[in-house]
């Protein structure tokens, strides 16, 4: 498994802890992999999660990967930016892998205002 700016390796993790026969690396930059090491240590995971530098806008992931995680990424890309992404994570799968998004969507809108805030009358 590659997870694609994997951040703190916490997929990375759950997902190792779920399935003891998987491997994954965590793909981010070297401030954010010094954090996701020390989770990995903690977690007594060092020998199935690796970690690799690298620049998800632009750097090639390598390949032979069963699944390719991009969580809460895309939603901070352009449209150009994300094709690109998911071109080089189709590259980096192996025949039958899939590629696996997470995110949310952003409105193009304002969004909607919540409820009013409550008075001594209407609250508790």
């Amino acid at each position: 498994m590659l997870d694609v700016g994997g951040g703190s390796g916490a997929y990375a993790i759950a997902f190792a802890q779920a399935n003891p026969r998987l491997r994954a690396e965590v793909f981010d930059q070297p401030a954010v992999l010094a954090i996701a090491r020390r989770h990995i240590r903690e977690a007594g995971l060092e020998e199935r999660i690796s970690t690799r530098v690298g620049d998800l806008r632009t750097d090639e992931f390598g390949g032979g990967y069963d699944l390719v995680l991009i969580s809460a990424i895309c939603h901070m890309l352009s449209e150009e930016e994300n094709r690109n992404l998911l071109a080089r994570a189709y590259r980096a799968l192996a025949p039958g892998g899939r590629v696996v998004i997470q995110d949310f969507l952003l409105r193009r809108t304002r969004p909607a205002r919540g409820p009013p805030p409550c008075s001594r009358s209407t609250c508790s």
